[in-house]
C-alpha cells in the first residue's frame, strides 16, 4: 500500500509538471512559403498541447450489511459491505494542431471492501484492492454543425479486466439551439468467478452494448429541455462473481443469473438560468425497466448560486425508488434446483428507496473568475447517500482544475 501510494504521488506530480512545460514550450521557426513564392523563417503555428488539467481526491465510506455478502462469522445471515475507498482522478485535455481534441481520464482506486475480497470462505475485510482506469474521448469537428467522438480505453481490478469503445455523433439542428446526439459503446469483461467456497471454475466474459439517443432543444435564451433514450444489451455471465445466496439447511451458493439482459432508460431533463442573480437550477426525471423485472423511478435536482464573482455553491438532491428483480431471495429453497433456478441476494437487485444530498463549494482563482469556462478552480465537496435496506455511503472530495 505505501509503495502505491508514493507511486500515485510520483506520478500527480509528473504529470502536473508535464502540463506546465508543454503550456509553456516555446513555438519552433520553420520554413514557410508566402503567396509570392518567397521562403522565409516563421513560426510554425500550435503545435499539440495540453489545453486543460484537473485533479480529484474523493474518500468513500460504505457501511451496511447484505445477504449477498459472506465477510463476517454468520456465513448464514447478512455480511458486511463495508468499503472504504481511495479515489484519485487525473484528467486532461489534449490539443492537436488541427484541432481535434482528446480528454483523457485516469481514475484510480484503492479500496478496502469486504465483499471482494471474501472469495476464500475466511473473510479478509482489511485486504487492499487497487483498479485503474484508461479512458479517451477524441472529438473531430467534421462541419460547421456536427461533431464526432471517439470512446476507448480499458479497466484493470483484481477480478476481471476489461476493454471498451465507441463513437458518438453529434449535428446542431435549428440555427444552433437544438442538437441530436447518437452514440454507441460496447465493452467486454473478462472475469474470474470464484465460488463461495473457493473454487475458481476458470475465466468467463460479458459483452456489453449500449446506443443512446438524446435530444436539446433551446426553449428560451435561459432555459434548456433534454429528452434521451438509452438501450443497453447485457449477454454471458451478469452477476457480480464474489456474491452469495444463503440456502435453507445448509451453507452458500453462487449467484445464478440469467445469461441475457435488456435494459432501457427514458431521461428527461429541464435547466433554467437567472442571469441577474447568477442562479441555476436543474431538474430531471429517470424511468428505468429491464427484463429481470426491475423498475426503478429517479429524481434529481440541483441549485447553483455563485456568492461572489469567484465563489459558487450547489445543493442537489436525488430520490430513487426500485421494485426489484423477481428472483431476488435472502434463502434459498433447498428443494430448488442449484443449476438451473435463477437466485440472487444482491442488495443492489433488491426493493428499496434511497436518499443522495449533496453539496459543492468552488473557488475561481483565474482573475476572470467564473466567467469563462476556461477558468482554473478549487472545490470541496460531500454527499451522503442512504437506502432502505441498510446500505448508507458518506463521499467527501477535495478538486481543482488548470486550465492553461
Amino acid at each position: 500500500m505505501r509503495r502505491f501510494l508514493f507511486w500515485l504521488a510520483g506520478l500527480w506530480l509528473g504529470l502536473a509538471t508535464a502540463s506546465a512545460a508543454a503550456a509553456q514550450a516555446p513555438v519552433d521557426d520553420v520554413l514557410l512559403v508566402e503567396e509570392d513564392g518567397t521562403m522565409v523563417l516563421g513560426p510554425s503555428g500550435p503545435g499539440w498541447s495540453i489545453d486543460r488539467f484537473a485533479m480529484r481526491l474523493g474518500f468513500f465510506h460504505q457501511t451496511g450489511r447484505g445477504y449477498q455478502s459472506q465477510a463476517g462469522s454468520d456465513r448464514w445471515g447478512p455480511g458486511s459491505e463495508e468499503a472504504l475507498i481511495l479515489n484519485p482522478v487525473m484528467s486532461a485535455r489534449i490539443v492537436q494542431p488541427d484541432g481535434v481534441t482528446h480528454d483523457v481520464y485516469l481514475p484510480i482506486d484503492v479500496v478496502s471492501a469486504a465483499s471482494p475480497d471474501a472469495l476464500d470462505v475466511t473473510s479478509s475485510a482489511s485486504r487492499d484492492t487497487e483498479t485503474i482506469d484508461l479512458d479517451v474521448y477524441s472529438r473531430v469537428t467534421t462541419s460547421d454543425d456536427s461533431q464526432v467522438t471517439l470512446h476507448w480505453g480499458g479497466h484493470i481490478e483484481e477480478q476481471f479486466r476489461s476493454i471498451y469503445g465507441g463513437t458518438a455523433v453529434r449535428v446542431e439542428l435549428a440555427d444552433d439551439n437544438a442538437s441530436l446526439t447518437t452514440s454507441f459503446d460496447a465493452i467486454v469483461d473478462i472475469l474470474d468467478p470464484v465460488q463461495p467456497n473457493g473454487w475458481d471454475p476458470g475465466l468467463t466474459e460479458r459483452f456489453t452494448g449500449s446506443l443512446n439517443v438524446s435530444f436539446s432543444q433551446l426553449l428560451s435564451p435561459t432555459t434548456i429541455a433534454l429528452l434521451s433514450y438509452g438501450g443497453t444489451l447485457q449477454v454471458g455471465q451478469i452477476g457480480t462473481t464474489w456474491n452469495s445466496v444463503p440456502y435453507e439447511g445448509g451453507d452458500r451458493i453462487a449467484d445464478l443469473l440469467p445469461n441475457q439482459r435488456f435494459r432501457h432508460a427514458f431521461a428527461g431533463e429541464l435547466r433554467q438560468a437567472i442571469p441577474d442573480s447568477r442562479t441555476f437550477f436543474s431538474g430531471r426525471y429517470r424511468f428505468y425497466v429491464d427484463t429481470f423485472d426491475l423498475v426503478a423511478h429517479t429524481l434529481e435536482g440541483s441549485v447553483t448560486q455563485y456568492l461572489a464573482p469567484t465563489v459558487s455553491a450547489r445543493l442537489s438532491y436525488r430520490f430513487h425508488d426500485q421494485s426489484g428483480v423477481s428472483f431476488f431471495t435472502t434463502q434459498f429453497p433447498v428443494t430448488a434446483s442449484f443449476d438451473s433456478t435463477y437466485r440472487t441476494a444482491d442488495s443492489d437487485l433488491s426493493a428499496f428507496s434511497a436518499h443522495e444530498v449533496g453539496a459543492t463549494l468552488r473557488w475561481y482563482w483565474d482573475p476572470r473568475g467564473a466567467l469563462t469556462a476556461r477558468s482554473s478552480y478549487i472545490e470541496v465537496s460531500y454527499l451522503h447517500y442512504g437506502r432502505t435496506n441498510g446500505l448508507s455511503a458518506n463521499i467527501a472530495s477535495l478538486g481543482w482544475g488548470w486550465n492553461l
